[in-house]
């Protein structure tokens, strides 16, 4: 559809995308997609090759965000199927940038609406002076939750945190993710399987997650991912941590430093390599030979590393998303159980294993044992024979001496 605004004007609108594609050329200076209030949800239906993943678009200059959040919006990809959502604020005249947001608040908005994104398998926003997901140009919002972890629904044995969440972001001079060119934002927490975010327009001077240029971010930048892969062409690819309140963790890691704030690309691993921890394990000799051991490795289980330290339940869209990473924390904690459990079966049978070797040792020396001892009575008994004859021998030659005598007297 071309030209068209949906401007929902209630609070808690729940609004059902499914496959919906909206094209307008920017001649009136308006959203495609607007909401009031708060407690909204966008739900984005399934992505089929016959119907297009839901897109919003504008190919002419505005100030306005293409989907402005209200006051709180979370916007929910469809249970159990793979759910696409793109922005395009393509600039084809060429002229004067766009200033606002993608998914977000307009230019010079001063809003305080936290934006949820949860279930969206893939997600891709051009964007210009403002935000892809964030603040419009001069702007503000609240924090930003971004979920790519998929629900497959009950009995599922998928596990969802090893899922890819795609989100491709080409900016200019906003942040792929935070604040438009001098805007701000709140917190900024990702929590994904594996994350890839790129800002790719050449000429951007616009972070791939943080701070637009000379935005400002009023919280910490949180992102807990098992690999994460982040690009800025040339911009800084984690924006400005003097320009952060908070901290800056990305995965294992703390940032802090120039050097590595600036990094163009930022590639980060997962901290497993062939299903064992990088750390030293603990090791347990479980045979008779050097190299016959067990290697234990236990997570940490402190709660920032099973991702609970920033949960919030404070607003509303804070709860749904921690209650996503409540689950990835269950099953985080349901994964060290398996891992233990497997470490106690092996240790079981290892010591039926070695309790069965002490037995058959036992048996083995006491069969032994048993030889011996024969050995040795039949050595006794032939002594004792051997003496007795020899006795008896001496006996008789001794009466054949006292015959002798008895005739000669």
């Amino acid at each position: 559809m071309n030209n068209v605004y949906i401007n929902c004007t209630n609070d808690n609108t729940n609004l059902w995308a499914d496959g919906l594609r909206i094209q307008n050329d920017g001649t009136v200076d308006k959203s495609p997609l607007r909401f009031s209030g708060g407690g909204n949800i966008l739900h984005i239906k399934k992505y089929t090759h016959q119907k297009p993943g839901t897109g919003f678009g504008v190919t002419q200059t505005i100030s306005s965000a293409l989907i402005n959040v209200g006051q709180g919006l979370t916007i929910v990809g469809e249970k159990g199927e793979f759910t696409s959502l793109g922005i395009s604020m393509a600039n084809t005249a060429g002229l004067v940038i766009a200033t606002g947001a993608g998914i977000g608040s307009d230019a010079n908005e001063k809003s305080n609406a936290n934006v949820v994104i949860h279930n969206v398998t893939e997600l891709k926003v051009e964007a210009e002076n403002g935000a892809g997901i964030g603040s419009g140009e001069n702007g503000s919002i609240g924090s930003i939750y971004v979920d790519g972890l998929i629900d497959w629904g009950a009995g599922s044995t998928t596990k969802s945190r090893l899922l890819t969440t795609s989100i491709q972001i080409d900016g200019k001079n906003g942040a792929g993710i935070g604040t438009g060119v001098n805007g701000s934002c709140g917190d900024i927490y990702v929590s994904v399987g594996v994350l890839t975010l790129y800002n790719r327009a050449s000429g951007n001077t616009g972070s791939a997650l943080g701070t637009g240029r000379d935005g400002k971010v009023n919280g910490s930048i949180i992102v807990e991912s098992a690999e994460a892969k982040f690009s800025a062409n040339g911009a800084p690819a984690i924006g400005n941590y003097r320009n952060v309140s908070g901290k800056i963790k990305i995965g294992e890691s703390e940032w802090y430093s120039d050097n590595e704030q600036y990094n163009s690309s930022i590639d980060i691993k997962r901290r497993y390599d062939d299903g064992e921890p990088e750390y030293t394990p603990l090791i347990i000799h479980t045979g008779t030979k050097a190299n016959e051991n067990l290697k234990v490795y236990i997570n940490d289980m402190r709660t920032e590393s099973m991702g609970l330290s920033n949960v919030k339940v404070i607003p509303r869209e804070a709860a749904v998303a921690a209650l996503s990473s409540i689950d990835d924390a269950v099953n985080y904690a349901l994964d060290e159980n398996t891992r233990m459990g497997a470490y106690q079966s092996r240790l079981k049978f290892t010591i039926d294993n070695l309790t069965t070797a002490s037995e058959n040792t036992q048996a083995s020396e006491s069969v032994i044992r048993d030889a011996d001892m024969a050995k040795s009575m039949t050595e006794y008994t032939k002594s004792n024979v051997l003496a007795q004859a020899a006795q008896s021998m001496l006996a008789q030659a001794n009466q054949s001496s006292a015959n002798v005598f008895s005739l000669l007297q």
